[in-house]
């Protein structure tokens, strides 16, 4: 019942993130879109300053019920959080002032006000996901959403084409959420203690510690294509920001699905026996390979969606197919490898692999972006990069066998039919027909795994 809660509220998710990645577009100009993109960009790396505090939380009570949670000391240190937010949201309100050009400024002050909610945010769904109460997790990670769905409805109904009203609302949305999720665990701080013990900052910095290599694999995991975008936002014009960011935030909507089946899989792996931890991996390893195989033919469907509705940014489907395919990629990252390093405690792993793929990343998009000017080059480069990150961390944490050659095969496949069959049709036809009947013949085996996942 939990995963259909969660497919919902992932809905949810892809509603808004086709409302942002094609009705945005539609009715703003396109430097507009560039600069409401720009403010995601920033947005999205804001959780970073909560300094590793929401993962340590979730590795060090993923075993734990919510009544347990209780008789922890959880109010003081998400206090002292909360404290430790503000203060860094002060400090950089002084920087922006001083050091920011007066013509970005009030864009940063806004994606600034964003550094406690994300913070908290990220805790208290953190807290839900640990404690297993998935129903919670999907509810309120949905909240903002549906502020923003109604204000976007409400914005093409009026034709109002502002820019800081979008930013501003979805800073309320935002607090919205927070303050809610807030109420939810209130019974963590109504309890007589003193906040500033040296017991309680030592439990801060501890959980801060212990989710770090977490936080700085999940900062480089975004950098391998975040790079990509600020070279891109530096080195080019605001049209081909906004064209390339179009692109990933277009295939990105892939992502929530796989975000929402990562958090599914996390705690119910944390609860296995070891000695049916191997068989739980196997079969969603499996689930892995059907899952890319089949979701490739959305493909199609978002190549027509761009011919039709956004013409004017019709020239990203130069690139898009290995767009496409590096979210692809990442599911066998996302719903395989990291919930098993984290069960494991490699974290470090995660983080080196991670880092190794970022020096090769920075150097080959560094030439393909500033030297060559070619985002198809980039594209191909970000493919790559997560190919090999994938390679590389199952060949130092797994103990199955992986399906690579099968992964590749319907890669090239894909690719191929693309780039040298010369019509879209023809392309759907040849993967389709191949990818399609690959999964009728292994129909049996797929139901059987998912009676047993």
């Amino acid at each position: 019942m939990d995963i259909i809660y969660l497919i919902f509220s992932q809905a949810i998710g892809v509603v808004l993130g086709i409302l942002k990645s094609i009705v945005l577009p539609m009715i703003l100009s396109v430097s507009d879109f560039g600069y409401w993109q720009i403010y995601l960009l920033y947005v999205g790396y804001l959780g970073v300053l909560a300094v590793g505090f929401n993962d340590g939380l979730l590795l060090k009570y993923g075993k734990y019920d919510y009544e347990d949670l209780l008789n922890k000391k959880l109010g003081a240190n998400i206090f002292l959080f909360m404290i430790f937010q503000f203060l860094l949201t002060i400090l950089l309100f002084i920087i922006i002032y001083f050091f920011i050009e007066e013509s970005k400024r009030m864009l940063f002050i806004l994606i600034s006000i964003n550094i406690p909610l994300v913070g908290l945010n990220g805790v208290f769904l953190a807290l839900f996901q640990s404690t297993n109460q998935i129903k919670k997790y999907s509810y309120f990670s949905i909240i903002d959403k549906l502020l923003m769905i109604i204000t976007i409805i409400v914005i093409v109904t009026l034709d109002y084409k502002s820019i800081l009203f979008i930013i501003v609302v979805d800073i309320i949305a935002r607090f919205v959420s927070v303050t809610l999720m807030f109420r939810e665990f209130k019974s963590f701080f109504y309890k007589s203690e003193n906040i500033f013990s040296v017991l309680n900052i030592k439990e801060l910095f501890g959980n801060m510690k212990s989710g770090f290599y977490i936080l700085i694999s999940n900062l480089i995991a975004m950098l391998l294509i975040g790079y990509s975008l600020f070279l891109v936002e530096r080195s080019m014009n605001l049209i081909n920001y906004s064209i390339y960011s179009l692109g990933i935030s277009t295939t990105n909507i892939l992502l929530l699905f796989i975000a929402a089946v990562s958090v599914f899989i996390f705690p119910r792996l944390s609860r296995v026996p070891p000695y049916e931890i191997n068989k739980k991996l196997i079969n969603i390893e499996k689930m892995t390979l059907y899952s890319s195989i089949l979701l490739i033919n959305l493909y199609f469907f978002v190549h027509q969606i761009i011919l039709v509705f956004l013409e004017k940014y019709s020239s990203l489907l130069e690139f898009l197919p290995f767009i496409f395919l590096s979210i692809i990629v990442q599911i066998k990252y996302n719903v395989l490898l990291v919930p098993y390093c984290k069960i494991i405690r490699k974290e470090k792993m995660i983080f080196k692999v991670n880092s190794l793929m970022l020096v090769f990343n920075i150097f080959f998009i560094t030439i393909s972006v500033t030297l060559l000017k070619s985002l198809l080059i980039t594209s191909i480069f970000i493919f790559i990069t997560f190919f090999l990150r994938n390679i590389f961390l199952e060949k130092f944490i797994m103990n199955i066998n992986i399906h690579n050659k099968a992964y590749l095969f319907y890669y090239v496949l894909f690719l191929f039919s693309i780039y040298f069959t010369g019509n879209i049709l023809c392309s759907l036809i040849v993967y389709s027909s191949v990818s399609i009947t690959f999964l009728l013949w292994n129909s049996k085996k797929i139901k059987t795994l998912l009676k047993e996942i």
